[in-house]
């Protein structure tokens, strides 16, 4: 099962996937809007 974290910040919204919900996950895809 993979994981995205969403960070809304004040100018842009950067997110990233992570292979599995857990501490030490690989990330597998990350951008910013």
């Amino acid at each position: 099962m993979t994981f995205m974290a969403i960070d809304v910040g004040n100018t842009r919204l950067k997110w990233t996937l992570y292979d599995r919900p857990a501490a030490g996950a690989r990330m597998l895809a990350q951008g910013a809007e």
